[in-house]
């Protein structure tokens, strides 16, 4: 019979690594300058090919992100048409109305920090390229026109709307991809 150290020794070597790679890590972060390289590398680390793997773990395992974005960019730019094509496509995928509605309300919390840039003195492009993480750049030219279409008072009364709408489709006995459509649509329009 073989002894369980010698048997399981690669496994107590691998934990012994990952305890030093977090330690060594801790010390680096400490550091100042040493923490900024380390957030610049990991930023620059997470490719775009990533990105639709990230984006799905954060607002829901089976909405279609490219769908998803687009719908959020027509809603965003008044283009009601589009936002109704993008919405049946989505709901017809079985997405969650409320994975929808967070995707809106990250999306307009942007527009609302890019606003106060612009209130504060800046262009709308100036604005667009402060946020983080960046605009990517397909969408940095609607998120400019977005900013100009969207004021601070309409993106907030949006906000309320969207922050409503989760709390009825949450609620047992509401239609929530009625309720969904119908929001965005609305704020299309």
């Amino acid at each position: 019979m073989v002894a369980i150290p010698s048997r399981h020794k690669s496994l107590f070597l691998l934990i012994g690594v990952v305890v030093l790679q977090i330690l060594f890590l801790a010390i680096q972060i400490r550091r100042d300058s040493q923490g900024r390289l380390i957030r610049v590398w990991t930023v620059g680390a997470v490719t775009l090919s990533l990105l639709p793997v990230i984006i799905k773990s954060r607002i829901g395992g089976g909405i279609d992100v490219e769908v998803a974005i687009n719908l959020i960019f027509a809603v965003g730019s008044g283009d009601a048409k589009r936002a109704a094509l993008l919405m049946d496509r989505l709901l017809a995928e079985q997405t969650s109305p409320v994975a929808i509605l967070r995707a809106a309300q990250r999306h307009f919390l942007r527009l609302q920090l890019a606003r106060s840039t612009m209130d504060a003195g800046a262009s709308a492009a100036e604005a667009v390229k402060k946020l983080q993480p960046p605009v990517f750049w397909k969408f940095a030219e609607s998120m400019a026109a977005q900013l100009r279409r969207w004021n601070a008072p309409k993106i907030e009364a949006a906000l309320m709307r969207l922050y409503e709408a989760e709390a009825a489709v949450k609620r047992t006995g509401t239609p929530d991809e009625a309720l969904c459509a119908q929001l965005l649509l609305r704020m299309a329009a």
